[in-house]
């Protein structure tokens, strides 16, 4: 691996990929389902493929070296500031999400400690409490109920009282369907024209309507806590109040983006996890089985020590196995600051890079039937190497792993011991690629009590 100042242009190549036309480039070869372009793509070209937007230069990568390189090896030379942080900024401003340089920094080592494997066992009780609410909302209903859309509201609710000690349940509504619409809109920016929002485009205008009800609930939780001086929680607004009140890179702006970026990350990719663990679940009876039996051997009746939960070692291979499938972030992007070389190919200074993790994740190379639904692949981890990474890898890893891979699985011991979720019809759910990767439509099951 080299950088600009020692490229030997005479011995890299250029980056296969599709021709492209005059002016708008490679815009009709990635229309549709952005999972099944770059499937296409690499099928076709191979692991390091180049694609042209107008005058914006593209590479996706689906390999684990090429990975690797970009975010660990040579990570000082891949920042993350491409056209997917710029939109998702304009949602969530200058967070731990989108940031940068010494000020993500910052940022990461103040919110860091409410994540360790340590603290996040303080959280267990409200999980149970919001599973055990969800267990008493089913028993009431009558006929199939949207799996995805529940999930959607069990973790909402997880990051409010956990994180930030509040109640959010009448703010579930609006917040699902504000995310829904402002994700949805930030996501077709990303791959399409994006007209500064100062334009009153219907997709700006909506979008700018969705994001001031997110800000006005977000400011009224802030402006709450602030009055309330008794508030004693030591929670992680907490954290973030003192914070902004004592440090000048701090402002009021920079906390309320953080915590609509905690709404967002903390709760979204979670329900996408459990959605698609519900429905392999449904699709393969026997695994469930195997799955309820674990977890009624560690297991009857509440979760009441989570180091019980690494008992589970079954239940966590098909945890691993759904987000190997369908990993909730299903790419990462990151800009080239110089010119370097990857695999005999150079990358242009100034570029952008995907590391395509839908498409590693089901890499033949590193997956034997890479398509299929088989959590025993998961024995060993070590199997899997760096052709797995649906937290990402490096200093900007996921935050949250801790907390939801714990979150999920106390979820799993709480509803399987109730009841068994399967699916209301024959129809195959459809992954849809956004800003995370969501279940296409709504994923009906019907409730079968066990007890």
């Amino acid at each position: 691996m080299s950088n600009s100042n020692n490229l030997n242009t005479t011995q890299i190549r250029q980056a296969p990929g599709p021709r492209g036309l005059p002016l708008i480039g490679n815009v009709l070869d990635i229309r549709g389902n952005m999972l099944d372009v770059l499937t296409n793509l690499h099928r076709g070209y191979g692991d390091l493929v180049t694609f042209r937007l107008a005058h914006l230069q593209y590479y996706s990568i689906n390999h684990p070296d090429f990975a690797k390189q970009v975010l660990l090896t040579n990570k000082d030379n891949y920042e993350k500031d491409g056209r997917s942080s710029q939109q998702i900024r304009l949602l969530a401003g200058q967070s731990l999400l989108t940031d940068n340089g010494d000020s993500w920094y910052h940022k990461r080592r103040l919110l860091q400690t409410t994540f360790r494997i340590d603290t996040v066992k303080k959280f267990k009780d409200v999980v149970a409490t919001e599973s055990d609410w969800l267990i008493e909302n089913w028993r009431q209903t009558n006929g199939p109920i949207d799996i995805h859309s529940a999930m959607m509201h069990l973790t909402y609710q997880v990051i409010g009282k956990s994180l930030i000690s509040e109640d959010l349940t009448h703010t579930t509504e609006q917040v699902a369907s504000s995310m829904e619409i402002s994700l949805r809109h930030l996501y077709k920016r990303i791959f399409g024209i994006a007209f500064p929002l100062t334009i009153p485009t219907l997709g700006n205008q909506r979008f700018k309507k969705e994001r001031q009800h997110l800000h006005h609930i977000v400011d009224d939780i802030l402006l709450r806590r602030l009055s309330n001086k008794q508030h004693h929680t030591n929670d992680l607004l907490d954290k973030m109040i003192s914070a902004q009140q004592s440090e000048a890179m701090f402002d009021s702006v920079w906390l309320r983006d953080e915590v609509v970026t905690l709404l967002l990350a903390g709760h979204e990719t979670t329900a996408n996890a459990l959605s698609w663990v519900w429905y392999l679940l449904a699709q393969h009876p026997d695994v469930e089985q195997k799955v309820y039996d674990e977890i009624c051997v560690h297991f009857n009746g509440p979760v009441d020590d989570v180091e019980k939960l690494s008992n589970l070692t079954y239940t966590m291979q098909v945890f691993y196995e759904a987000i190997r499938l369908y990993p909730p972030i299903w790419a990462i992007e990151r800009n080239a600051l110089e010119a370097d070389e990857m695999g005999g190919y150079e990358i242009a200074k100034g570029s952008t890079l995907f590391i395509s993790i839908y498409t590693l994740h089901r890499h033949p190379e590193f997956w034997q039937d890479a398509n299929q639904f088989r959590p025993e692949r998961f024995d060993n981890m070590r199997n899997a190497s760096m052709a797995y990474m649906p937290f990402g890898l490096g200093p900007r890893m996921c935050l949250g792993k801790n907390f939801a891979i714990q979150e999920a699985l106390i979820v799993l011991v709480y509803l399987m011991q109730q009841c068994r979720l399967q699916l209301a019809d024959n129809k195959t759910a459809v992954p849809e690629p956004g800003i995370t990767l969501r279940v296409r439509d709504k994923l009906m099951m019907n409730i079968k009590w066990r007890k």
